[in-house]
């Protein structure tokens, strides 16, 4: 592909490992690698070692609520349930958290692969739809500052509010939250021959 870096999200480096797209980091050449808190490196699970990436960040989605009109909630995903918030709400676009949201919420494994399991997400998840407006992972921000979205789940990162805006509205870790190393890793891509 002639890339020395690339900067995908951490769900795509077992595939590359495993497709054998990925160098060894030299980490003799990365002197602050050694700067990097051990108790992130702990949490990665996807590549033990940093044999092939390195952290760019971490964080967590959670559910964040606009108490200006949501007076009263139960921390958890049950909001997402409320008709009273239809068409006021968002959950991110990303296939990974809303499942694993719904199976967190039946009491299931996020890694589930039991049909019957997975049958059941899929009706919490479909009971979702028909109350929450979108599945955005980009307009929530600026849709929540707005007053527009009441609640949302949001993660990774805020793009065009600050924190200080999400925390004093409400924002919580409901049981069942993704808490990960994520965003973006750099990789040394084999190069081509």
């Amino acid at each position: 592909t002639g890339y020395d870096i690339v900067v995908p999200s951490g769900d795509y480096v077992s595939i590359m490992k495993h497709e054998n797209m990925l160098e060894p980091l030299d980490k003799s050449k990365i002197p602050n690698f050694k700067n990097i808190d051990a108790a992130v490196l702990a949490r990665i699970t996807f590549d033990k070692g940093n044999g092939f990436s390195i952290p760019y960040m971490m964080g967590a989605s959670g559910v964040a609520v606009n108490r200006n009109y949501v007076k009263t909630y139960e921390k958890s995903w049950n909001i997402f349930g409320r008709k009273d918030l239809k068409d006021r709400m968002t959950m991110l676009d990303d296939m990974r958290e809303v499942f694993g949201a719904a199976l967190k919420d039946l009491g299931y494994s996020v890694n589930s692969v039991n049909p019957e399991e997975l049958q059941k997400a899929k009706a919490i998840i479909l009971g979702w739809k028909n109350t929450i407006l979108k599945f955005d992972a980009e307009a929530f921000a600026k849709g929540f500052a707005a007053g527009e979205f009441w609640a949302g789940v949001c993660g990774k990162r805020f793009q065009g509010i600050r924190f200080d805006q999400v925390f004093r509205r409400g924002f919580f870790h409901s049981q069942g939250r993704r808490t990960h190393v994520h965003g973006q890793y750099g990789y040394l891509e084999k190069r081509q021959k």
